[in-house]
Parts: C-alpha cells; structure tokens; sequence
C-alpha cells in the first residue's frame, strides 16, 4: 500500500510541477562597436501565463543606456511564439523584434526605424 501511496504522490507532483513556470525573462546586450553608449534591453512576462505557440503574452520591454538606473524606453509589448522564434510587437509605439531562442546572439529591435541587434546569452556565455 505505501507503494501505491508513493508512486500516486510522486505522478501527483509530476503532474502538477509541468503547469508551475516562472516569468521569462531576458536581459540582452546591444551588440554595436559603433554605439557611443552601449544599452542594455530587459524583456520581461507580465503575468504567469505559459509561453506556447500561437498565444500572444505580454512582456514588459525597457531599453537602458549604459550605467543608468532610469529607462530611456519602456512598452508593453505582445510576444508570439512560433518553434524558436520569438517576436513582439508594441501596438502603440514603433516598436518591434526578434529573438531566436537557439541563437540568443542574433536578436534584433527596430524602434521607429532604427534596428539595433542584442546579445540575449547569459553573461557566462557572451
């Protein structure tokens, strides 16, 4: 009987622990020799909801220029998901981008014309 106990508690908290997930969160690298400052770009869920293909999350985006606290750009964005691209959009700004989950180093933002590519590795890895 305690092996039937064990076994339905460990299927139990198998099961439970898939649908339990932290906000995503990125924190990305401008990747420019040419930039006079170089920014900093963190991208974060707003919400608990799963990050799957074919549903729209919200993400809170902020752009910060190197060394300062204060933002020098925050939106709401919309973030779809299809295999492992990741694009968002902001529907009030002139806002949008890319991150390729299996190359973390190619993404791009293009804020009213102006793209910038970022580096969105962990720091051990850039």
């Amino acid at each position: 009987m305690k092996l039937i106990s064990l076994i339905f508690a460990s299927a139990l908290l198998a099961s439970t622990s898939s649908f339990a997930r932290s906000e995503e969160r990125f924190v990305c690298r401008q990747i420019s020799p040419r930039a006079l400052t170089q920014k900093t770009m963190i991208l974060t869920q707003i919400g608990k909801s799963p990050l799957r293909e074919g549903r729209r999350i919200s993400f809170l985006l902020q752009i910060f220029s190197a060394g300062d606290r204060q933002s020098i750009f925050n939106s709401v964005v919309f973030v779809e998901l299809e295999d492992v691209v990741m694009t968002f959009k902001s529907p009030k700004d002139r806002l949008s981008g890319v991150i390729y989950l299996d190359e973390l180093d190619q993404t791009s933002v293009t804020l009213n014309g102006k793209r910038a590519n970022f580096d969105c590795n962990p720091p051990e890895q850039r």
